[in-house]
């Protein structure tokens, strides 16, 4: 039987589809629902977690590579 929870399968899913990069991918974490699971899979992932409403978001618009949720 599998180990990985509901949830693990998801991110791990997720992070399947994130873009390789060079030196360190900046993901914006909606909910901060992810972090610790893409940490432990993907090294190359700068982290940025995020709750509330968007507006409240304090971050440059061009200083993310992707955004992820898990809800």
């Amino acid at each position: 039987m599998d180990e990985l929870s509901t949830k693990e399968h998801f991110i791990t899913a997720m992070a399947r589809h994130l873009p390789p990069s060079a030196s360190a991918l900046r993901v914006l974490d909606v909910n901060g629902e992810t972090a610790a699971i893409l940490a432990g899979l993907r090294a190359d992932l700068h982290i940025i977690p995020v709750s509330g409403q968007a507006e409240t978001w304090q971050f440059e618009a061009d200083s993310v590579d992707a955004i992820v949720a898990y809800a």
